[in-house]
């Protein structure tokens, strides 16, 4: 999930559908508005794991996809960063200045053949591209 840096929208990826959703957000009420299919992926994998970087630009890991995406705030890809492991699951910006990048991977059943060797690896990727912090969440048990 993420939100743009205006907070104008939220974002999160829907795995079952190849896509990921864009709902208008307000957020003097905290109201999220209807989900629209922003981007749907007609290639291998699925969208994941996401976030949002300080220019508005949407990062999707492909689950079954061997890829990192970025999405400029119009929908269309501006970079693919391909990794040695079928199962990207997530990411998020880290470091004191949001400027290192954390790429989290899966491995499925042990199968470092079929998933790649690094399969469950976590990556970092210094891009010189600026994340934001993430919400914090409350969860009541």
């Amino acid at each position: 999930m993420g939100f743009s840096p205006s907070l104008d929208y939220f974002y999160h990826s829907d795995p079952s559908k190849k896509s990921i959703v864009r709902h208008q957000y307000d957020s003097s009420t905290h109201e999220i508005g209807p989900a629209e299919d922003w981007y749907i992926h007609e290639g291998e994998g699925a969208p994941d794991g996401m976030t949002v970087d300080a220019e508005g630009y949407v990062w999707s890991a492909r689950w079954d996809g061997w890829s990192l995406y970025r999405y400029a705030p119009d929908g269309t890809q501006e970079r693919q960063i391909q990794f040695p492991v079928k199962k990207v699951s997530s990411i998020i910006f880290g470091g004191n200045s949001y400027k290192d990048i954390y790429v989290t991977t899966a491995i499925y059943d042990s199968n470092k053949e079929q998933d790649g060797a690094n399969a469950g690896a976590l990556f970092r990727l210094r891009l010189g591209i600026q994340g934001l912090p993430e919400f914090a969440s409350k969860i009541c048990l």
